[in-house]
């Protein structure tokens, strides 16, 4: 595809002549939009039709180009000609076989029955014997492509360098295929850059009066979609005054559900989740356990969780004293009882033997305390900031400098009241140990 005279295909659909050098062709795609206007100004939306034109499939690296080259280039091409609108333009010298060009290969792939692929045959003054029937899509090395093969005639490098103007170059393309016997029974659709502009026309009106409708219905969809957008959205603030009303009608609706939660009001989404009993369980009689769940992932039931929360602290309390029920335990008191004889009546014990088995607990004290505290400090930072996101999801406008700042405020305020309580519970234990 080096030299197939891409550039110059281009530089004869538009009348433009492209920067050329010494053994220079086109290093980087070309990108030609077509645009047709009478007044000073127009719309985007009259880019209608366009081409791309890449440079050659290159296989190996040469100088400091990259090693990948090839795959580079590859993936380039395949971006434009993978989408279903798109008509590849394959520019092809007249005497090279069609059926081994690298871009046919490569279009094969997202276009297997040739639907949507045109051939422009190029350098067509150093055509071979049957050029007639290959432009056709017959014979051998030729390709029947629904858009067919337009042959075109390109100004040599005398030429390019005499400036030779592109309607002249026309003028000579048609003389070319007047005099040249091999062309002389193709038919015209086949033969010149004014055919392969007419095709491409045509080709362009076709694709629009198939692609608009659905064009049209993409774009009232997503005009409904923005509507409905837009209608969801808040109004939006234009005084320090309503901000100062938004901001708190958020807290109140914060505060307020954050009340709730606290006081056992839950939304409606919660439901009873039965646990029946495992058929290998050896308890036949005992009755289903009944919890509640929510459908969020996170529980939001601050009043349950933290009722949770002390139940668990109960017990580990209860699993950290001595066990005062056992018989070693029993006879632990009745020593002390029998040491301390006569100091107090009989079946009064003394107050010492109370602070004595007292003290023998304290330290057991602490540590499940400060477990409380952590647990329920954790969950809620979490639920807390959980129902600020719910409360300021629909805010748009300040939404994210607001949770922020509040989230901040909110592990201030649980981490002071974390050490208050820590600092009270020291107190409480060294007032119970004096």
């Amino acid at each position: 595809m080096l030299k197939a005279g891409k550039s110059s295909v281009l530089e004869a659909l538009s009348g433009i002549q492209l920067p050329r050098g010494q053994s220079i062709c086109t290093r980087c795609p070309l990108e030609l939009r077509m645009k047709n206007t009478t007044a000073d100004e127009y719309a985007t939306i009259r880019n209608i039709l366009f081409h791309e034109c890449y440079t050659g499939i290159t296989r190996n690296a040469v100088g400091d180009q990259p090693e990948n080259i090839y795959e580079n280039i590859v993936d380039l091409i395949t971006n434009y000609i993978k989408k279903p609108t798109a008509i590849v333009l394959h520019v092809i010298p007249a005497s090279e076989d069609f059926t081994n060009s690298e871009s046919m290969k490569i279009s094969k792939n997202y276009d297997p029955n040739g639907d949507r692929q045109l051939i422009v045959v190029s350098k067509i003054d150093k055509y071979d014997k049957g050029i007639g029937d290959k432009l056709q899509g017959i014979g051998p090395g030729s390709m029947a492509l629904k858009l067919g093969c337009v042959a075109v005639l390109n100004r040599t490098p005398e030429q390019i360098e005499d400036d030779v103007p592109f309607y002249k170059m026309r003028q000579l393309e048609q003389q070319f295929f007047q005099l040249n016997k091999a062309f002389q029974l193709i038919p015209v659709e086949y033969l010149g850059c004014e055919q392969l502009i007419k095709r491409l026309v045509s080709i362009q009106q076709a694709r629009i009066r198939s692609t608009l409708p659905g064009i049209l219905d993409e774009l009232k969809n997503q005009i409904k979609q923005k509507k409905s957008e837009l209608k969801n959205m808040p109004p939006a603030v234009t005084s320090e005054m309503e901000c100062w009303t938004l901001y708190s009608n958020l807290i109140k609706k914060y505060r307020d559900l954050i009340y709730a939660r606290v006081h056992g009001v839950y939304d409606n989404d919660m439901q009873l989740k039965m646990e029946e009993p495992k058929k290998d369980s050896p308890n036949l009689h005992s009755s289903p356990s009944i919890t509640q769940t929510t459908t969020d992932e996170f529980d939001d039931r601050i009043a349950f969780q933290l009722h949770k929360e002390h139940k668990a602290f109960a017990k580990e309390i209860s699993q950290s004293f001595s066990q005062f029920f056992t018989l070693k335990y029993r006879n632990y008191v009745l020593k002390l009882l029998e040491e301390n004889a006569g100091v107090a009546l009989p079946n009064f014990p003394s107050f010492n033997i109370i602070e004595r088995l007292y003290h023998h607990e304290h330290q057991n004290f602490r540590e499940p305390c400060e477990h409380l505290i952590e647990s329920c400090v954790t969950y809620l930072k979490d639920v807390l900031i959980k129902l600020l996101n719910q409360i300021f999801d629909k805010e748009a406008t300040y939404k994210n400098h607001m949770i922020h700042k509040l989230t901040d405020i909110i592990f201030r305020a649980l981490d002071e009241s974390e050490e208050h309580c820590n600092n009270d519970i020291t107190k409480m234990l060294k007032i119970e140990k004096r």
